[in-house]
This record gives structure tokens, sequence and C-alpha cells, in this order.
């Protein structure tokens, strides 16, 4: 499938790097832009998108792991530390899919009740790409999270650093939500 209508390269784009070419679109707003298209016509493969979510979720669950890696090094309990990291890459893409399947009803009744004229594809490609935007700004903040983690034994710091980063990732995903709706 080649990706022949993209507005940043001339080049044509296929596979994986086309996802990724997707999602720096929802992030540069060329996609989701509503004086660009109809409501109804938000357009990204949805699919690829999913992938390149999940995928960020896995480095940034990498990412949470990587103070149990290092200080479980130190502690000689190095296959519980590794055991560690690979939950934390399970679980933070679980906790964004999982949520988008419970929520994802409730939400699009809510959006219908407030009028909005986006039917059940657009709803769900809006919240793909509103967590593709929360995810994009996560991953981008697991390296900080990473070299903090290498830095301080402090196991209180690191998780308060977290709840601090998935809140301004969750923040900044709301806020691309919320600007696309209004």
């Amino acid at each position: 499938m080649k990706n022949t209508d993209s507005p940043i390269s001339g080049r044509q784009r296929t596979g994986f790097w086309s996802w990724l070419l997707a999602v720096d679109q929802i992030l540069r707003g060329q996609v989701t832009q509503p004086g660009r298209s109809i409501p109804s016509d938000i357009r990204f493969p949805i699919v690829g998108v999913s992938v390149v979510v999940v995928l960020m979720a896995m480095v940034y669950g990498f990412c949470m792991g990587v103070f149990s890696l290092i200080h479980g090094a130190e502690t000689s309990e190095y296959s519980r530390a590794l055991m560690q990291t690979f939950a934390s890459m399970i679980k933070v893409p679980m906790l964004y899919v999982l949520t988008l399947v419970v929520t994802f009803p409730s939400l699009y009744v809510f959006n219908a009740l407030i009028g909005s004229r986006l039917r059940m594809l657009p709803v769900f490609k809006l919240l793909v790409a509103s967590l593709a935007v929360n995810l994009a700004v996560l991953v981008s903040m697991g390296p900080i999270l990473a070299f903090f983690s290498a830095c301080t034994p402090n196991y209180p710091f690191i998780v308060l650093l977290n709840v601090l980063v998935f809140t301004i990732a969750g923040s900044l995903g709301l806020l691309f939500l919320l600007l696309y709706c209004y």
C-alpha cells in the first residue's frame, strides 16, 4: 500500500514508515484539522497508527522498567528485574487499549448527545489520534525517565516522575481532542 498524498514529502512511503508519517501528520494537525476537511473525513491508516501506538506504549514501558533493570542488577535479582521490565512493556499498552475498549461506547454516546455530527468510525479514529498524541508525548519523555532511573536509587521519586509524565501526556492528548471537537 503506497501513500502518495503525503504533504510532507514528495517520495512515496510504504508500510511501517507510512504509519510513522501518519502519526507525524497527526501531531502536526494535518490529519485532523477541522477547517481542512469535513468532520467525518478523518483520514489516516487506523490499523497502522494503532500498531505504532502500541509500540510506543511498549517503548515507554521499557523506559519504566529501566529502574528495575539497573537497580535489580545491583542486588543480584536480575531475572526478576527482566520480568518486571517485560511486565511494564505489556501493561502500558494494555492500559491504553483496554481503556479505549471499555470507554469507547460511552464516549460515542456522550459525543452524540452533545450534538456532534461524527459517526462511530470517525469518533473512534479521533480517539486513536488522541492516543497517538498522548503516547508520542509519553515516549518522547521516556529517555528522561530512563536517565533519572539510572541516576537515582530513590524509587518514590521515579514513581512521582512517572505520574508527572503520564499527567503531561494525558493533558496534551485531551487538549488535542478538545481542540478538534471545539
